[in-house]
């Protein structure tokens, strides 16, 4: 669904939150899409792994990695420091 709505003109994306384990795609899949058709989109990726958390090829992809399980504080902390990231190059 995420990369269907990038894919549409008309659609205004702030910002990506994304899981790495879903069904039918992978976090990885939404996030190279999501590049390529809105550079520049901040993405919050959130995992259960801690693997993945700490996974350095995902850093020059995301703006922030939020780990299972995580308060809803958290990711409103992590979503707006995303979206004050593209307002300061603004």
């Amino acid at each position: 669904m995420a990369i269907e709505l990038a894919a549409r003109a008309d659609v205004l994306i702030d910002i990506l939150v994304t899981d790495m384990m879903m069904p039918h795609v992978s976090g990885r899949d939404v996030i190279a899409a999501v590049r390529q058709l809105r550079p520049g989109t901040p993405i919050i990726c959130v995992t259960g792994y801690a693997a993945e958390h700490n996974a350095s090829p995902l850093a020059p992809e995301v703006h922030s990695i939020v780990a299972k399980p995580f308060t809803a504080a958290t990711l409103v902390q992590a979503v707006a420091a995303g979206i004050a990231s593209v307002d300061a190059l603004a």
